[in-house]
């Protein structure tokens, strides 16, 4: 992959038992224009470390990453000049190209994906609010009656009185009629 060196705080030395290691830590773009962070070992492994240790603001490089365990762990680190990497290709999903390093779409959510991400973050409110409710109440905890509850919960949080909203309106427009 292909990383975009962001900052890179230098090495603090770390104790654990009576061994020490050092720790980089590594801010960096990735290939869709993603900023992540990563936290090199000296112990895991020394030419990455010393790789990055050098590394500049600016500056692109090669990182071989290889999954061990539930890590990934940069086995390689190598400066590039810049050119397209033969792994790299322009991402359907976010149309960036890796010569320009440039999004052409957004990585942004659209409105209706914003609305259906608090719509999710509503009705978890209110399914925790049922499920504290039935517990405080000491009643059993059935599926079918949390739910219910978290429905009813929801249309009440979710509730529009229309007539108030129109006479807010018309009041907000009081000023723009000519008498």
């Amino acid at each position: 992959m292909r990383i975009e060196i962001v900052n890179v705080i230098p090495p603090k030395t770390e104790q654990r038992g009576n061994s020490s290691y050092q720790v980089l830590e590594v801010a960096y773009k990735d290939e869709q224009g993603r900023v992540s962070g990563k936290k090199i070992m000296s112990f895991a492994d020394p030419a990455v470390f010393e790789t990055l240790s050098k590394s500049n603001r600016g500056e692109s490089y090669d990182i071989k990453a290889v999954k061990e365990g539930k890590f990934w762990n940069w086995k390689d680190a190598s400066k590039s000049d810049g050119s397209v990497s033969p792994t790299a290709a322009k991402s359907p999903s976010t149309g960036f190209t890796p010569t320009t390093g440039r999004v052409t779409g957004s990585n942004y959510a659209t409105q209706a994906e914003r609305e259906w991400q608090q719509t999710r973050i509503g009705r978890q409110a209110c399914l925790n609010s049922a499920i504290a409710l039935a517990v405080s109440n000491g009643s059993k905890l059935k599926l079918e009656a949390i739910v219910a509850d978290a429905e009813k919960l929801e249309a009440w949080v979710n509730r529009r009185d229309a007539k108030k909203e129109a006479v807010a309106a018309i009041e907000a427009m009081a000023d723009d009629i000519p008498i």
